[in-house]
């Protein structure tokens, strides 16, 4: 289902980066001790060096997105666009959850627990009870953390986020859904 599209994207990637390499023509006088081999290998060393964002794909190892996933609660955020070599870190609904050092030194991504873990950042008060009550009833395994980093609410644009197990942003918002139980039906796949 919902990884059908990351495989595609990742395949074209690879054939393509596959395709342009064996495009490489090594000419003949590569490894003479010439002036025509001082020639071949700097013509040669300038077309190699074209593929050194093609092998540095960031954007494909960290940038995966679930973005049409029935899992994802979007948000109507525009997420940044897809890149093989570029990875954009952002918590838009369906992307990776942005690495984030706190000021312990700690990950946050070290505070996510093993399963669903919903953040909350900044100073909110907010009662999370409802929502963990919501998340038992389906027995979908929740942590609650906080983060207080003002650093960490920027970079999220967001008071609460709920993170998936695989680190993957399922839901965010300003004020958590009134309708606790639907969301994390949904997020869950708990959908009957």
């Amino acid at each position: 289902g919902e990884r059908r599209p990351i495989g595609i994207r990742n395949t074209q990637s690879s054939r393509k980066l596959a395709s342009d390499v064996a495009t490489i023509q090594v000419p003949a006088a590569l490894e003479e001790e010439t002036a025509e081999g001082q020639k071949a290998r700097a013509d040669l060393g300038r077309h190699l060096s074209g593929f050194t964002e093609e092998f540095a794909s960031l954007g494909i190892q960290l940038g995966a997105r679930y973005d049409a996933s029935p899992l994802i609660a979007n948000d109507g955020t525009a997420p940044p666009p897809d890149s093989p070599v570029e990875y954009v870190p952002t918590a838009c609904p369906g992307g990776r959850a942005p690495h984030l050092w706190l000021n312990d030194g700690a990950s946050i991504h070290d505070r996510f627990g093993k399963w669903f873990t919903l953040v909350k950042f900044g100073s909110a008060s907010t009662d999370t009870a409802a929502f963990a009550a919501a998340a038992e009833a389906l027995d979908v395994p929740l942590d609650i953390v906080d983060v207080a980093e003002k650093a960490a609410r920027d970079l999220y644009a967001c008071t609460f986020a709920l993170i998936r197990p695989d680190h993957h942003v399922a839901w965010r918002g300003d004020s958590l859904p009134a309708d606790a139980e639907a969301l994390m039906r949904q997020v869950s796949g708990n959908l009957l």
